[in-house]
């Protein structure tokens, strides 16, 4: 396939991805989009390599608006960039005083794909959220609290899927083969790119307090049946969906888990 086919074919998977059609079909296009932005990366690495050395096509995006960041958005941001090997940081809203902001750094189709894969998860989550604790199920101290655990064991679920997924994308890396080559390549001047651009950014582990009781657990088995990098099969048909199956840290983890997933000092949000 020609490039400007290509990217032309990339640009019609990110506007479906970003409009979200139905609950499912944001995260297919995402994952599609991703697939061929690495094949292409791969196929013309000569030109994107020269741009990374300029600085070029390295952007950043800001995502959402608050008094104080939701801590399991942060910590969904930093795992969703981390597998579109991108950056993120919470910082001040450039433009609403008094207000957080989550920013990602990357490769500008990264990015891209980065956030509307992190929109459609929060998306996801609120949805069943809202499904599993309607405004009528408890009182509003309740239903708060019982809201909150469901999040946040939706997120554990969410970062152990992701992070395998990444662990796979590097495993592919590391292959002995031309494609491997090239894309360990890719990735490492993304990040040379970045830092050199916009510097360091820490990341650390942060505990989060957990009760483990049912809102939790229900919302860990509700973060494994969402649809990560669901794949549109006329597209797609050789990727598989990643599905706690398919994931060995989800399949295999204890379900009333309280470990944390990794968060960056920069993203981990509040309360």
């Amino acid at each position: 396939m020609r490039r400007d086919k290509i990217l032309d074919r990339i640009k019609k998977l990110l506007r479906v991805a970003r409009g979200r059609a139905n609950e499912h079909e944001s995260a297919a296009a995402a994952a599609a989009a991703e697939r061929l932005i690495r094949e292409y990366q791969v196929a013309h690495s000569e030109v994107i390599l020269d741009e990374l050395a300029r600085g070029d096509r390295i952007t950043t995006d800001d995502i959402g608006a608050w008094r104080c960041c939701p801590r399991w958005q942060g910590l969904l941001a930093v795992a969703t960039a981390q597998l579109f090997d991108c950056e993120v940081e919470r910082c001040d809203h450039p433009e609403l005083g008094g207000h957080e902001t989550l920013r990602l750094y990357g490769y500008v189709a990264d990015v891209q794909v980065a956030r509307w894969t992190f929109e459609y998860l929060v998306a996801e989550v609120e949805r069943l959220v809202e499904r599993a604790w309607p405004a009528a199920a408890a009182p509003a101290s309740t239903l708060w609290q019982s809201r909150s655990d469901y999040r946040l064991g939706a997120l554990h679920s969410l970062v152990e899927r992701l992070e395998a997924a990444a662990a796979e994308k590097r495993a592919a890396e590391a292959a002995a083969t031309p494609a491997g080559e090239s894309q360990a390549l890719i990735a490492r001047a993304k990040a040379a790119a970045i830092r050199e651009l916009f510097g360091e950014i820490d990341y650390r582990s942060e505990l989060v307090d957990v009760n483990l009781g049912a809102p939790y657990l229900d919302g860990r088995r509700a973060g494994r049946e969402i649809a990560v990098r669901r794949p549109i099969a006329r597209e797609t048909p050789e990727e598989p969906a990643l599905t706690s199956s398919s994931s060995s840290s989800s399949s295999s983890s204890d379900p009333t888990s309280s470990s944390p997933p990794s968060a960056r000092s920069g993203a981990a949000g509040g309360s």
